[in-house]
């Protein structure tokens, strides 16, 4: 379990990057893409991370499945075919996993002040699948940039500081 506290006035992109990183991270680690799932509170940084993604190289177009669009319509197309069974890198919000897990998430939290926002991320922090470590174990990063968390984040086993505006 590792906790990445950032800046809560990094940009968008800074953020979806270093969401990139924990996923190029785990990949270091021997853990396929296919078995990794990204969740996000919200759309546009799901899609930056998509593109991040494929930007920095990480992956190709057809190596991740996504619920993201550039619109409202492409987004519920997308959500349609979405399968977290697919043999591709997972991209969702969090609302959009509910009911589903993974042994290997990271996760991305903007956003703590309202009760509704606590709940979400509970359930993004329940997804976890529990492997044992002669499978790889299982994997949890959360990139947070919310301060009303960082003093949970510290009593994590891995916590990392960064002010990466």
């Amino acid at each position: 379990m590792i906790w990445r506290q950032v800046s809560e006035y990094s940009t968008l992109e800074k953020k979806a990057s270093i969401c990139v990183q924990a996923v190029q991270d785990m990949m270091e680690k021997g853990i396929e893409y296919q078995d990794m799932t990204l969740l996000v509170s919200e759309h546009k940084m799901g899609l930056a991370c998509v593109k991040r993604l494929k930007l920095e190289g990480v992956l190709k177009e057809k190596e991740v499945t996504h619920v993201f669009g550039e619109d409202w319509q492409e987004s519920k197309i997308r959500k349609e075919y979405f399968n977290p069974g697919d043999d591709k890198l997972k991209c969702s919000t969090i609302h959009s996993f509910k009911g589903w897990e993974s042994s290997y998430i990271v996760i991305n939290i903007d956003r703590a002040d309202a009760p509704e926002e606590l709940a979400a991320i509970y359930v993004a922090l329940s997804r976890l699948k529990r492997r044992e470590k002669g499978e790889k174990g299982s994997h949890l990063t959360v990139i947070c940039s919310t301060p009303e968390l960082k003093e949970f984040g510290e009593t994590w086993p891995i916590y990392e500081l960064r002010d990466d505006r």
